[in-house]
């Protein structure tokens, strides 16, 4: 059983979406192997499930810490000083000291920050990111526009949406040629467009980006 942190599981009807990127996420990620992911969102049903089948041989940790509901981030994100900013977000991802991540999943979560915002998170993530972290994440072809859902993983190349009921977050879109210059130390390997005018975009770390990948995706 994966060990998770974070707020209560949720899946009012999901619906399926596939995916065209979000199965190399795992390529040369043996089903045997631990797992340590980031989820910047509310903890799916589905998400959890996924990880407890395909890598339940080994302890995954698995953390949920709801980003969209702090308060800090969810009203007019009014100009803070960076070092007060990243204090912020540490205290809001609450990660284990020492814990470095295999996969973040950051879903739309940066169309709703303000740059400072965004370089701020980073800067907290940095201590548990490597070369071996690999993340994911929702842009918009339209930097004005974006559907307000709750995300998670259905499958290896599906992701399940659910309307957000709550207020809509007001929306700090960014182009992908912005989120390029935006999202360091990751780096945008491939992107790809998908319906509602989302783009979904691999992310590796930068000292990885340029490694071709010789593995194999694991059969799930």
């Amino acid at each position: 059983m994966a060990k998770i942190r974070g707020a209560g599981m949720r899946d009012p009807t999901p619906t399926l979406v596939s995916c065209h990127l979000l199965g190399e996420m795992w390529q040369n990620r043996s089903p045997q192997s631990s797992m340590r992911v980031l989820d910047v969102g509310s903890a799916a049903a589905s998400t959890v499930n996924f990880f407890n089948r395909h890598f339940s041989r080994q302890k995954c940790y698995l953390a949920f810490p709801d980003l969209y509901a702090e308060s800090f981030v969810s009203g007019t994100q009014p100009d803070i000083v960076n070092s007060d900013l990243v204090a912020l977000f540490k205290a809001a991802l609450n990660i284990k000291p020492g814990v470095s991540l295999d996969i973040c999943l950051f879903w739309d979560f940066f169309s709703y920050l303000r740059r400072p915002y965004i370089a701020a998170m980073l800067e907290a993530l940095g201590p548990h990111l490597s070369a071996t972290t690999r993340g994911y994440c929702l842009g918009s072809m339209h930097a004005a526009q974006m559907p307000h859902y709750h995300y998670g993983l259905a499958d290896a190349n599906n992701m399940t949406q659910v309307r957000r009921l709550e207020s809509v977050m007001p929306l700090h879109g960014h182009t992908q040629s912005e989120l390029g210059g935006l999202l360091k130390p990751f780096v945008i390997t491939k992107s790809r467009l998908m319906d509602e005018g989302r783009l979904e975009c691999l992310l590796f770390y930068k000292s990885a980006a340029g490694v071709a990948s010789s593995g194999s995706v694991p059969q799930f």
